[in-house]
């Protein structure tokens, strides 16, 4: 079993994956080579416990700073962190956070 700082560290190591994959992400839009990096945070205040483990919610740190829609991120499904071995399941946008939690209890092994 893993405690939620443990967790949390692990959830921030995703993070900052996505973060360098998303940031070196190339575009041949115009404009885009000046777009800014953006860097991702949990959101800690929407993190959730349950029984089988976490839900963290997730953004860009430049948004949650300042609220500019220019820093939304989109896309961007809260993760599920298991307790019993720290395995991060992202969830997704189309349906409530609250039927993927339940679903993940459901399907849980």
């Amino acid at each position: 079993m893993i405690t939620k700082h443990h967790a949390t560290e692990l959830v921030l190591k995703w993070l900052l994956n996505a973060e360098r994959e998303m940031n070196a992400f190339g575009s041949a839009l115009p404009g885009y080579s000046e777009k800014e990096h953006l860097h991702l945070v949990i959101v800690e205040s929407e993190t959730e416990e349950h029984d089988f483990g976490w839900v963290f919610y997730w953004t860009s740190r430049e948004y949650l700073e300042t609220n500019e829609i220019r820093y939304a991120l989109g896309g961007n499904a809260p993760l599920i962190v298991d307790r019993r071995d720290g395995s991060i399941h992202p969830t997704g946008t189309a349906r409530l956070t609250s039927e993927y939690v339940d679903d993940y209890k459901r399907h849980r092994a």
